[in-house]
């Protein structure tokens, strides 16, 4: 999952600000998508 992830960015940046408008460089941009990434993983992982 985190792989799948941060390759996702890696491998369609230019397509993610071409539907987003920003990129990773943008800092707010970037503290959302790494709160994101975050709430995924751990909700994925997380006991129900």
């Amino acid at each position: 999952m985190i792989w799948a992830t941060t390759q996702h960015y890696a491998d369609f940046a230019t397509q993610v600000e071409a539907v987003t408008g920003a990129t990773l460089q943008d800092a707010a941009f970037f503290e959302q998508t790494v709160d994101n990434v975050q709430r995924m993983i751990i909700e994925g992982i997380r006991v129900r």
